[in-house]
């Protein structure tokens, strides 16, 4: 007889013969057990972690800490000293076997706190999923999106909108029982401008050449790169937009040089984006040189009519 379900059983015997019959029944005769469910719970305060133990059908229980302390208790507490991360096995047993279950429990004063985006950079909208990297003993998560929707956020891994031209700072503050820390990436988002990503959508724009593909890469720039200067479109017919991701603590200046090293133009750039005439140039190939101070940035621009 084969009982698939645990619970106990009653059993009945029936006997006869010729002249006689009988029985007998006997209440919960059978009494088939599960094996062991491990489960359990923990709470760190300073160095020490609290165990909750819920586990079901255990007889009795044995604690690894992780760091070669070892309990038999129910629900220990321990005192790790240190802080750290530290695998805990709990190792359940009654007499139809034995059971364990692993945890990875962290010991800060005050928790770790990272994160990552799937981007950093692109036109608007721009929708971006941030992932918290923070340790795993963090109870309470506080965003904040500068120029994001929704600006703020208490989800661990939220999804927000920028639909604004610039760059922005995203700032995560956490908590573990012991304390809370945050970090803060400046300038972390890069929204690209609308004249730019309008040319990267269409390269056959008249005002401009057809050197930059779907994928954004050109002649002198890679968009997903989007890094010290930004100049478009390239090659260049009466005039190009430059951008630059932050303004300098001093005035830039933008010259434009051929390639014998004379200066054709120049002008004082204090925007993140600017305008510039190449009306008075002939078609040819030229450099334009941004300079602040001791940093020079230098790219080639085509202009052709």
């Amino acid at each position: 007889m084969v009982y698939p379900v645990s619970g106990k059983y009653s059993v009945s015997l029936l006997a006869y013969n010729a002249a006689y019959r009988d029985s007998l029944t006997v209440q919960d005769y059978i009494d088939v057990k599960d094996y062991p469910v491990p489960v359990f719970k923990s709470t760190v305060k300073g160095f020490a972690a609290t165990f909750d133990n819920t586990s079901k059908f255990g007889n009795t229980y044995h604690w690894d800490f992780g760091d070669g302390k070892t309990s038999t208790e129910e629900d220990p507490v321990h005192d790790y000293g240190v802080e750290g991360e530290f695998r805990v096995i709990l190792t359940v047993e009654n007499e139809c076997g034995t059971k364990t279950i692993e945890k990875t429990i962290a010991v800060y004063l005050v928790p770790k706190v990272n994160f990552a985006s799937d981007t950093t950079a692109g036109c608007k909208p721009l929708t971006i999923h941030f992932i918290d990297k923070s340790s795993s003993d963090v109870i309470e998560w506080n965003w904040q999106f500068e120029n994001g929707n929704p600006a703020t956020s208490t989800e661990q891994n939220p999804i927000v909108v920028f639909d604004k031209f610039g760059t922005f700072t995203v700032k995560l503050t956490v908590k573990n029982n012991n304390g809370a820390n945050s970090n803060t990436k400046l300038k972390y988002i890069r929204i690209i401008d609308d004249v730019y990503c309008k040319y990267k959508r269409d390269p056959q724009d008249p005002n401009g050449g057809t050197e930059i593909d779907q994928n954004g890469q050109g002649t002198s720039e890679l968009f997903a790169a989007y890094q010290e200067m930004e100049i478009y479109p390239n090659p260049v017919r009466d005039n190009f937009t430059l951008i630059v991701p932050s303004l300098p603590d001093e005035i830039a200046q933008l010259s434009i040089v051929d390639f014998k090293g004379k200066v054709i133009h120049q002008q004082k750039i204090d925007a993140l984006r600017s305008d510039i005439s190449t009306t008075k140039l002939e078609s040819g190939i030229y450099l334009a040189i941004l300079q602040n101070g001791n940093t020079r940035t230098v790219q080639k621009i085509s202009i052709m009519r």
